[in-house]
């Protein structure tokens, strides 16, 4: 875990480094790009910093969970965070890179790029997630989830195929709309609307039914 540490520190710095030199090329940069070329844009030095600073939220909360919750699965914990990490922070750089060419005018803008970007990072996320060590922090704030760990278990990994399946069709539905050139806007939104929020909802339901199950069995 030392040398995710290190080697976060040091992808934190180029990402420092890409945002300094952005913030001298552009007047603004997209957060969100919009259909086609809109979208919510911020003004240089304030636009161009929030991607490092993401990065360094996840580095920390990171440390914060692995530290104090480490001690209940030592191996688990040193298995997962640093594919956790790296994961998170290439998905981040990666969108940095994209919205520093948008600003500089390189490469077009448009919601569906972004929308295919997101569909790659929630197929990484529930890859990674069903590995996520029992009682950390990094799952929905829901009280049974932490009764049991079958629950949490059976959660996680229902969690990691909802999230999965949403990535596989938040790209497929964007690639489609682009290829079709659909309305962008309109479809965008709906594609949007049910690939992310199905797949954050559906498992508050399943997790309290196996932790009802789980409960029946004893």
């Amino acid at each position: 875990m030392k040398n995710t540490f290190i080697a976060g520190l040091v992808a934190l710095a180029l990402q420092i480094c890409l945002a300094i030199f952005t913030g001298f090329k552009v007047d603004e940069i997209p957060i969100i790009p919009g259909w086609t070329g809109g979208g919510i844009w911020l003004p240089n030095w304030i636009g161009v910093f929030i991607y490092p600073g993401a990065s360094l939220l996840t580095l920390i909360s990171s440390y914060i969970d692995y530290f104090f919750s480490r001690r209940r699965n030592v191996s688990r914990f040193d298995r997962f965070y640093p594919h956790f990490f790296f994961f998170n922070a290439a998905c981040i750089a990666s969108l940095q890179i994209y919205a520093t060419l948008g600003g500089m005018k390189i490469v077009p803008m448009h919601f569906l790029h972004f929308m295919i970007i997101a569909g790659v990072f929630l197929i990484g996320l529930g890859n990674i997630m069903p590995r996520a060590p029992y009682r950390s922090i990094l799952h929905l704030p829901i009280p049974w989830l932490y009764k049991s760990e079958k629950t949490w278990r059976e959660s996680q990994r229902i969690m990691g195929f909802a999230w999965f399946m949403g990535g596989v069709f938040l790209i497929a539905g964007s690639l489609l709309a682009l290829k079709l050139e659909l309305n962008g806007k309109e479809v965008g939104v709906y594609v949007a609307r049910w690939t992310f929020i199905a797949p954050m909802l559906f498992p508050i339901p399943y997790s309290y039914f196996i932790h009802k199950k789980t409960l029946r069995t004893k």
